[in-house]
């Protein structure tokens, strides 16, 4: 062989040894923000040490500190700057013909691996404190990631920077606290991302405290009150009064009013900065629903029927929010669904009561909620279902109600509120599952009402109704009354 020829043989090996040596992060795909960082390298070495540190084997501190903070760094950005890659999206197919996608080339896929890097307590997590470390450390760095790429100019780059973070708040490291917190109370986040906020605040509130096992609260939340509560806050302003989404939405022109209208009556306390429902569209009232439905089943994960009030912090009391949705209060317009219902109840359900909170008045909002529920079930002689009730999963539900009441009647054993209260809790739990929960699950037509009895639970919430007209959800201040004089079942 000629000697140019075999020179040229030889150098076009080494460039193709050379590609194959490269780690694979260095074959930068096409990004969609420019803008913005792209995917960086992730080689075996951090994996071991991520899998290390996520199985108590290897301490996040120590002589190893800079290589884990380096690795835990790494790690996060690997996952999270995927979300500007052209490769997720289709736009490139490296050389120009139309291909099929890997299943490995979609987000989704990111987004389970991320996963396994997780750690998820729950309330019989039995972690280590360098456990608990590697979760605060990792959400952290997840989290400076997430804020990096929500900053991006492009929609499709911040809606799935959202998504990442709906992912990574299951873990529920604190740091999302703040960053969730700040995309519910900042007016000018998009619904797109607002939506998947929701979505990270079930998440945060759903996740345990993972040393929680070891303290004589088992139940307790992964935030501490000073991040929790202006969580809640922003999900009860949306839920009283409404998501910022209605503008999002088209507007007709305004319709000409006549002349010499009258003075608008006066509002309740309740309706101070809500947005009038009558001035809305069908289309608004449509999307505001749907939004406030998510921020609803985000405010059901809180534990604790008061959270807050301690050390200069504010107290909040997210169980009379969520039974004036679970009550059809009024208050709330436009009207709240029956799938907002079914998570205010099941939230009511599962929280921790106080010795404040009177559980009588409380079993007065589940059962008016189960009727609401039960109608949309389609009881004879009761108001026809919406197109939404069509679309509730009957089994489903019944299944949430049933571990729900089981929650609520092992109360008895864990909090001394619910003691006092044993008996009307097991009477009440009885006459609901019976006649209510255990019949939802049934495949009976529409309109037959599959042999619930909704008489049952009229007639125990008559009977036991309290003596005064005036009761509140909790026993120190009669402002958190639920029920209104004029309404149904006051």
């Amino acid at each position: 062989m000629p000697l140019r020829v075999l020179s040229c043989s030889l150098a076009f090996a080494a460039a193709q040894i050379g590609l194959l040596l490269l780690p694979a992060g260095s074959l930068a795909q096409p990004l969609v923000d420019n803008k913005m960082p792209g995917r960086p390298d992730f080689d075996f070495r951090d994996e071991q040490r991520m899998r290390a540190m996520r199985d108590g084997k290897s301490r996040v501190g120590g002589p190893e500190a800079e290589k884990n903070a380096a690795a835990i760094r790494a790690t996060a950005e690997y996952f999270i700057y995927a979300v500007n890659s052209s490769k997720f999206y289709g736009f490139e197919s490296g050389d120009g013909q139309l291909k099929r996608r890997e299943q490995n080339d979609y987000l989704d896929a990111v987004f389970t691996e991320l996963r396994r890097y997780l750690l998820i307590p729950t309330a019989d997590s039995r972690l280590t404190t360098d456990q608990a470390e590697y979760i605060a450390k990792f959400g952290e760095a997840l989290d400076e990631a997430i804020r990096t790429m929500l900053a991006s100019r492009h929609p499709i780059v911040r809606v799935n920077a959202a998504r990442a973070l709906a992912v990574a708040a299951e873990s529920g490291a604190p740091a999302h606290a703040v960053t969730i917190t700040k995309l519910l109370t900042d007016p000018k986040t998009r619904p797109e991302v607002l939506l998947y906020a929701y979505k990270a605040t079930a998440k945060l509130l759903a996740a345990y405290d993972p040393l929680a096992a070891r303290n004589p609260d088992p139940y307790r939340h992964s935030l501490k009150d000073e991040q929790l509560v202006p969580l809640i806050q922003a999900l009860e302003a949306h839920i009283l009064k409404n998501p910022p989404v209605a503008a999002h939405v088209a507007i007709p022109p305004p319709k000409p009013q006549p002349p010499d209208l009258p003075a608008p009556a006066a509002a309740d306390d309740r309706d101070q900065g809500r947005l009038d429902a009558s001035s809305l569209t069908s289309e608004q009232i449509a999307v505001i629903r749907y939004f406030r439905r998510e921020a609803v089943r985000a405010l059901a994960e809180v534990r604790y029927d008061i959270v807050g009030g301690k050390n200069e912090i504010p107290e909040v009391r997210p169980a009379f929010t969520l039974a004036l949705v679970a009550s059809s209060s009024p208050s709330i317009s436009p009207g709240v669904t029956t799938i907002e219902v079914a998570d205010a109840v099941v939230g009511l359900l599962r929280m921790a009561p106080s010795s404040k909170l009177n559980i009588d008045e409380l079993a007065q909002v589940i059962a008016a909620g189960l009727t609401t529920i039960v109608q949309a079930k389609g009881v004879p002689g009761a108001e026809p279902a919406t197109p939404e009730d069509h679309l509730i999963s009957w089994k489903l539900l019944a299944a949430r109600l049933a571990q729900a009441f089981a929650t609520w009647r092992n109360n008895i054993n864990r909090y001394p509120r619910a003691l006092a209260f044993q008996e009307l809790i097991r009477n009440f739990s009885d006459v609901a599952m019976t006649e209510v929960v255990a019949r939802l699950d049934r495949d009976a037509p529409m309109g037959l009402g599959g042999g619930i009895n909704i008489n049952r639970i009229n007639e125990w919430r008559n009977r036991n109704k309290p003596k005064d007209p005036g009761r509140s959800l909790f026993n120190d201040s009669p402002q958190y009354k639920v029920f209104r004089p004029d309404a149904e079942g006051a």
